[in-house]
């Protein structure tokens, strides 16, 4: 469960970064004081963070190609922020994580924070991604 915990506080950085409120390492150290985690989370948290906000421009275009019909800015920013997430920690390939695990987590995410819709249209998108491209 506390891998769940670090991809809320990723999620939780990823949007106050997407809603422009906060510099990544002020949204990090927030999302910590909301959700702690131990040593061990928090370096796996942080892991995820860095890559997103490195491959922010790159994953939002992967995320508008495989999107079909649909803006990229016509999607829920919570949407956008949990994909991102799940694009940041399958581009790392954390060798204990397969990939269905993170996406069954991200949609989980998705049914938690967002809606069920959510999570399926996410699940779409990902397992797309996934069937048509290496995401690394």
């Amino acid at each position: 469960m506390s891998r769940r915990n670090a991809r809320e506080v990723v999620l939780q950085t990823l949007f106050q970064l997407d809603v422009g409120l906060s510099t990544r390492d002020k949204a990090f150290a927030f999302a910590l004081e909301e959700t702690p985690l131990g040593d061990k989370d928090r370096e796996f948290a942080e892991v995820i963070v860095k890559r997103a906000v490195v491959d922010w421009q790159e994953s939002d275009k992967v995320i508008a190609e495989a999107a079909i019909d649909w803006e990229l800015d016509r999607l829920a920013r919570l949407d956008r922020c949990l994909l991102r997430l799940a694009l940041a920690e399958l581009s790392i390939g954390a060798e204990d994580t397969p990939p269905g695990v993170i996406i069954n987590e991200v949609i989980e995410l998705a049914k938690a924070y967002s809606s069920e819709e959510s999570g399926k249209f996410i699940n779409g998108i990902l397992g797309e991604l996934l069937r048509g491209r290496t995401l690394s």
